[in-house]
């Protein structure tokens, strides 16, 4: 029980995704500015750390942030480090270390129509964790949901630098979750226990 509480804590603390398939940037919105080719080519390389909403049109993460990208006039140090980057979290770090607070902002309300959130994925994941937890008739079947459970868990801290922002009713929504699943691991654990 006291396992499954700290890894809940570290899947609700962890988000991020993938973005769907890459796609090109027209960067027609400002021909004349030479940022403009250097936007169009680091926003393929920054959407991929999103995950897109299904059946989002393809190439719109990537003309959203090389939108963002110019009207916000993001650094040369940002752009230098998105364009050496070599996994998305290496992209996660550049943006959390090189983009303003304001930068960032816009560009998160930007995306926000056209993006599953990292708090939302995780609880989507969390919801299937406990329905298969709450299959679980053995401690056998338990321990495997719950090392299936811990490597997605390391799988997206690997991906993310920051904790997905996660409202009042997500944090409500995480906690229910959560005993839900404590109870059905506790049956499951105790299901082969003798009886007194």
């Amino acid at each position: 029980m006291r396992r499954f509480l700290i890894v809940l804590a570290f899947v609700v603390a962890c988000g991020g995704g993938q973005s769907s398939a890459p796609s090109t940037v027209v960067a027609n919105d400002h021909p004349a500015d030479p940022a403009a080719g250097e936007c169009a080519a680091i926003a393929p390389t920054l959407a991929k750390t999103y995950k897109a909403r299904p059946n989002l049109e393809a190439g719109k993460l990537d003309r959203t942030i090389s939108s963002r990208c110019l009207d916000d006039d993001w650094n040369k140090a940002l752009r230098a480090c998105l364009k050496t980057s070599a996994s998305d979290r290496d992209s996660s770090r550049c943006k959390h270390e090189h983009m303003t607070r304001d930068q960032a902002k816009k560009l998160d309300a930007a995306l926000e129509p056209d993006v599953v959130s990292g708090a939302a994925e995780a609880m989507a994941a969390m919801r299937d964790f406990t329905d298969k937890m709450c299959a679980c008739k053995d401690p056998a079947c338990a321990q495997r949901v719950s090392d299936e459970m811990t490597r997605w868990s390391q799988d997206m801290s690997r991906r993310e630098t920051e904790p997905p922002r996660m409202s009042e009713k997500d944090m409500q929504e995480a906690a229910s979750i959560g005993e839900h699943m404590g109870r059905c691991m506790q049956a499951a654990m105790s299901a082969s226990a003798p009886t007194p």
